[in-house]
């Protein structure tokens, strides 16, 4: 908090006990910006002028409606959220950008070159990173629909492109990766997906 230019990030704030939070009360109060610290005998910390603090979390501290991170994330004092100035709620990133991730992961060195791997190391053709990219879009847009219950992220997307590239088998590296923990009908609507979307499927 005492040095200049520090960003001081809670992660996953609305996991913290409502009970333990309130000591951020102060400390996110624009006018005062300090920390009490009474075991130093009630030392006084201030946030230093060129920092700031910020949190990220699943949820904005109100519960959650979807229920996919009801377990382990809890409400916060209101008056704790409205001590936060800039509230900014983020999708996941753009199917280009993610198109680019696996580029570079699993088809290019980092100077952007196309990597020459040994001989039967088996690597993503474009069309493949097309459609893992496209599957996992069409799956959101379904979530965000109300017609799945569960999501999936871009660390599933990496997981889902690691175990396919080990198993050369797109649905059995989904079914290890994601629809074997998905609710029933999530599993199967999103396995019609994936076959709808690769032809190899």
């Amino acid at each position: 908090m005492k040095l200049p230019g520090t960003i001081i990030q809670f992660d996953e704030w609305d996991a913290i006990g409502a009970n333990c939070s309130m000591v951020l009360q102060r400390v996110l109060e624009k006018s005062d910006g300090r920390l009490l610290i009474m075991e130093n005998g009630g030392e006084l910390v201030e946030l230093h002028e060129q920092s700031f603090i910020c949190a990220t979390s699943n949820t904005i501290g109100l519960g959650d409606d979807s229920g996919l991170y009801s377990q382990g994330t809890t409400i916060q004092n209101y008056a704790q959220i409205n001590r936060f100035g800039i509230t900014i709620q983020l999708d996941y990133i753009d199917a280009e950008s993610e198109k680019e991730i696996l580029r570079k992961m699993f088809r290019e060195d980092a100077h952007g070159n196309e990597c020459d791997y040994p001989e039967g190391t088996q690597v993503l053709e474009e069309a493949e990173i097309e459609s893992f990219v496209k599957t996992l879009n069409v799956a959101r847009e379904a979530f965000t629909k109300g017609t799945l219950e569960v999501t999936l992220s871009t660390r599933d997307l990496i997981n889902w492109v690691e175990k396919f590239l080990l198993t050369n088998n797109v649905r059995e590296a989904a079914l290890m990766c994601f629809l074997n923990r998905m609710p029933e009908s999530d599993k199967l609507a999103v396995d019609g997906m994936i076959q709808r979307t690769f032809e190899f499927a």
